[in-house]
């Protein structure tokens, strides 16, 4: 089981030199956006998008984030139609401070 073929077969080569800090920045960069060091630099090179993927402490906040997203959007509708919200609002403090403990 070894590569997907390309649409493009890549036969030229190019070397560079670069100072060891420069190379592991560039090697982290890649990882980060899940590509090999030389289609990392070939997308850089040509100003292609580089999309990074996210870890998972990322994801995890951004899951929070929608949630209290949706919390808020619920008290926003609650206070226009003048309904009592107390509980829900008490509700979601307790989720927050949990969430906040998890960070101390």
């Amino acid at each position: 089981m070894g590569r997907p073929k390309e649409a493009v077969k890549r036969t030229e080569q190019m070397h560079l030199r670069c100072t060891l800090l420069e190379k592991k920045a560039i090697q982290q960069q890649a990882q980060n956006a899940g590509l090999a060091d030389a289609e990392y630099l070939r997308n850089a090179a040509l100003k292609r998008s580089i999309s990074y993927k996210l870890t998972e402490d990322e994801v995890t906040v951004y899951k929070m984030l929608a949630k209290y997203r949706h919390h808020f959007k619920l008290i926003s509708n609650l206070i226009k139609e003048r309904k009592p919200f107390a509980d829900e609002v008490k509700g979601i403090i307790t989720e927050l401070d949990r969430h906040l403990k998890k960070l101390i």
